[in-house]
């Protein structure tokens, strides 16, 4: 990640995404010859599959709580 930000910061012409980790090159390296907008709807559709689930799960475990706090008074 440092060799990353080095790049990043030192670059005449900085690109806009970078690619850091190993395990990441196997994922992100077909996304690279993508339009960065694509790419980042395509990460933003990801990580919206990711969350709102744990949203819905959140609200969930919070209605519940509230049942057993109003079944103790």
């Amino acid at each position: 990640m440092v060799n990353a930000l080095i790049k990043a910061t030192t670059a005449v012409n900085p690109r806009t995404q970078y690619i850091v980790g190993a395990d990441a090159i196997f994922y992100l390296l077909p996304l690279m010859n993508l339009p960065t907008p694509v790419v980042e709807q395509l990460m933003v559709k990801s990580l919206l599959k990711e969350l709102i689930p744990a949203r819905e799960k959140a609200a969930v475990a919070l209605q519940e709580k509230e049942k057993e706090g109003k079944k103790t008074k």
